[in-house]
């Protein structure tokens, strides 16, 4: 049977965002020279100087750096996919065979941050975080807690933060890929009259 394939897995935009995110990965250095260049360059006007400095700052940052390594991998993977279905119509029982192995993929990336954290240590030239480097907030004490609880001071820890953050976007993208699949199932079951007759659409 032949279908549509969902939205998520089916728009060229995979292709354009995950050559985007290959080239700044492989070009990471060569972005933050030219960012660097541009914000030392006295030829340039004042707005753009200040805007490559804000990048340029951005772009040494560890969380950028483990950001671009994450990301390049995700879309790296859904090109693959998507390039698979790519065709207007598809079997629904392949797109099937396809989504498991991306759902796979994506629980996966959930044990591989210290992997992620190594290489965007390299990409970046940093080893600490920058949300510790910040000072530490206190949050409100409720008027039954003990003064001297050290529970009372809460510790901006970027490392648990970022991954925190990660692993956010990682549900997301599982649970949307979930609906897609369950979507095709609904199909299949829609139409099951006709593939038990051995009919096609």
């Amino acid at each position: 049977m032949k279908v549509k394939v969902p939205k998520i897995l089916s728009e060229t935009r995979w292709s354009a965002r995950a050559d985007a995110c290959d080239a700044l990965e492989s070009g990471y250095t060569y972005f933050q020279d030219a960012l660097a260049e541009l914000r030392d360059d006295r030829t340039q006007t004042p707005s753009i100087k200040n805007e490559a400095a804000s990048i340029h700052s951005k772009f040494e940052t560890l969380e950028t750096g483990i950001l671009t390594v994450v990301w390049n991998s995700i879309l790296k993977r859904f090109n693959i996919t998507s390039k698979m279905l790519q065709s207007v119509e598809i079997d629904l029982g392949v797109a099937v065979e396809l989504f498991v192995p991306l759902e796979w993929y994506v629980q996966e990336i959930r044990g591989r941050f210290d992997e992620f954290e190594t290489k965007g240590k390299i990409l970046s030239g940093r080893e600490t975080y920058e949300l510790d480097g910040k000072r530490q907030r206190r949050r409100k004490r409720h008027f039954d807690e003990d003064p001297n609880d050290a529970e009372t001071e809460e510790r901006l820890d970027g490392r648990l933060h970022l991954k925190s953050d990660i692993n956010t976007v990682l549900d997301s993208l599982l649970s949307e890929l979930k609906k897609g699949e369950k979507r095709i199932h609904l199909y299949i079951h829609s139409f099951d009259f006709l593939l038990s007759s051995g009919k096609c659409l």
